[in-house]
């Protein structure tokens, strides 16, 4: 994750992210790319998980102990090194 990111996201947002990146990693042909909108009012926050390829889209609520009214958008993008292990990034849309 980028600096940014374990900066100013909430660690228990972070995990989810995490989460739910990794689970569909054991999806076949899934696109590289994972898009979270996430909306924080409150103490409830609401994660959209999409992607392109194929067409996914979830949604989850979690409650956070944060007094941020905010959203964000959220990158993950899966790299592949030359040994074929899977590398992710994590960061904010204007970080890209």
């Amino acid at each position: 994750m980028t600096q940014t990111i374990a900066q100013e996201l909430p660690g228990t947002l972070q995990a989810k992210i995490w989460e739910k990146t990794l689970r569909r990693a054991h999806v076949d042909k899934t696109d590289y790319f994972h898009i979270f909108n996430v909306n924080m009012q409150a103490d409830t926050c609401h994660i959209t998980h999409t992607q392109e390829a194929p067409v996914y889209r979830s949604t989850d609520e979690i409650e956070l102990n944060s007094d941020k009214n905010c959203t964000y958008k959220i990158y993950v993008i899966r790299d592949e090194t030359l040994e074929g292990d899977d590398i992710y990034t994590m960061l904010f849309a204007n970080e890209y």
